[in-house]
């Protein structure tokens, strides 16, 4: 997928009301997908997915030039009449990012990460 890129961009062209063509380009990028199972755990559904962002400078729009992969696991086990349910889920983007929008910024390790989890009872009845 290539993110629309609104335009114009400049505070002067917004400020006159100015019009421009909206684009798309290879600066800005995003790829990726999700595989999703039923009854992977007993009644649990497993996804996980795999997610790159990647950006890099253009003429006149420098970036922090990303390049970024988030993978995720998600386990969930929809509510039943008298039982439990749950849902956990992990997230982790791995990459690289400059320290500055400087075209000879260092680059530098970008290593967050996200932990979900929660359990419900539905009663018998609704």
């Amino acid at each position: 997928m290539l993110p629309q890129q609104r335009r114009p961009e400049d505070v002067p062209s917004l400020r006159r009301n100015s019009d421009a063509l909206d684009r798309e380009g290879f600066y800005l990028f995003l790829w990726g997908g999700l595989l999703s199972r039923s009854k992977t755990i007993g009644r649990a559904t497993v996804e996980t997915s795999l997610f790159h962002r990647g950006e890099r400078d253009r003429p006149g729009r420098p970036t922090r030039d990303r390049s970024l992969n988030t993978g995720a696991l998600r386990v969930i086990a929809e509510p039943i009449a008298g039982g439990v349910d749950y849902e956990v889920e992990g997230i982790i983007p791995r990459g690289r990012i400059s320290t500055s929008l400087a075209a000879n910024a260092p680059r530098q390790d970008v290593a967050p990460w996200f932990l979900h989890g929660d359990i419900g009872y539905t009663f018998q009845g609704g």
